[in-house]
């Protein structure tokens, strides 16, 4: 679920939906200050709580039984790595948002400079892996996935790279997911979209 996006998906009510589990997207950067986490550029957290109403209705949703995600990243706007330098300032920034919305899980969403960015990658790494073992030691568990590009043939060479990374720097990695889409001059012309994603699929877990 985009969160920012008009009209306003109401993830919260059951019954609408027979989906608990929901990702909520995108945590990106402030554009005043780059250690800000922020929905979309477009509210920091407690902007949204105003705005949008979100803690509450993340909070309903938890009530019932829903189980929340959030996603860092995207392809519009940058991950937190790229833009916060400062080690201390992004552990906490993603402290912040998985204290405040009580959640077990994140998904980051590596894509443009969030991918190729080597120092980012880095950076990233190392504070989340740092993160998991502080929560560890506070009996405290956090889920890490991957979202990461993806071509017929499988991952890319950047995305293989991330989680090489990840892993080497001691990241506990939940998951990947892939993006099963805009697959351009990778797709052969005769190959159907639902060839060319089963194909990503098949690759991307032969890579892992």
């Amino acid at each position: 679920v985009d969160v920012t996006s008009v009209p306003t998906y109401a993830f919260e009510q059951l019954g609408e939906t027979t989906a608990q589990d929901v990702i909520l997207s995108f945590i990106v950067p402030s554009k005043m200050d780059p250690c800000v986490p922020t929905w979309g550029t477009y509210f920091t957290m407690d902007e949204a709580a105003v705005e949008l109403d979100l803690d509450r209705r993340i909070a309903r949703l938890q009530q019932q039984g829903g189980r929340i995600a959030i996603s860092f990243g995207g392809a519009l706007n940058s991950e937190l790595a790229v833009e916060c330098k400062d080690p201390k300032a992004l552990m906490d920034a993603y402290d912040a948002v998985i204290t405040r919305y009580n959640i077990d899980t994140i998904d980051l969403d590596l894509e443009n400079q969030g991918l190729t960015d080597k120092e980012a990658l880095k950076r990233r790494a190392e504070v989340i892996a740092r993160l998991q073992k502080e929560y560890r030691k506070n009996d405290k568990h956090l889920a890490v996935w991957l979202t990461l590009p993806v071509a017929p043939q499988g991952l890319t060479k950047d995305g293989t790279d991330a989680i090489a990374q990840a892993l080497a720097l001691g990241v506990d990695i939940a998951g990947v997911n892939v993006m099963t889409m805009d697959y351009g001059g990778s797709k052969e012309a005769e190959q159907s979209m639902g060839e060319a994603s089963k194909s990503a699929l098949i690759e991307t877990q032969r890579q892992l």
